[in-house]
């Protein structure tokens, strides 16, 4: 079986990018590297928006067969 993938710009206005970004956050956060600890409900309602106001700032997401894999916040 042979896998897809693609690499995005995520839109901070789309609700699939955000919702993905988000989850994709959200399973560092659960990691030894994030701190083993799910990200607050104020961050998750917030994050994107903030990011959104970051001059230059942008972020990745990867999808492997249409599921987000992996992201890169860039600033």
């Amino acid at each position: 079986m042979t896998s897809h993938s693609k690499v995005i710009i995520a839109d901070y206005t789309n609700p699939l990018h955000t919702n993905d970004l988000i989850l994709l956050l959200n399973y560092y956060a659960l990691d030894p590297m994030g701190d083993n600890q799910p990200l607050a409900e104020m961050v998750k309602q917030n994050l994107v928006g903030e990011l959104a106001k970051i001059p230059k700032a942008f972020s990745l997401l990867c999808y492997v067969n249409n599921k987000a894999a992996g992201l890169i916040n860039c600033f």
